[in-house]
This record gives C-alpha cells, structure tokens and sequence, in this order.
C-alpha cells in the first residue's frame, strides 16, 4: 500500500509539472 501511495504522489507530481509547463506556454503566447 506504502508503495502505491508513493507512486500515486510521483504521478501527481508530474501531472503537477506538465500542467504548470502548458500553463507557462500558454501564458508566453498570450503575452506576444
């Protein structure tokens, strides 16, 4: 259980990171 829980948080995280990186392309298109 310990080790899903771990991958679960580590998936998060990404998904965390790929939606913050669209979130900055988006923002540098709209700003030119």
């Amino acid at each position: 259980m310990h080790g899903l829980h771990q991958d679960f948080l580590s998936s998060n995280r990404l998904l965390f990171l790929i939606i913050l990186d669209c979130n900055d392309m988006t923002k540098r298109t709209d700003g030119f």
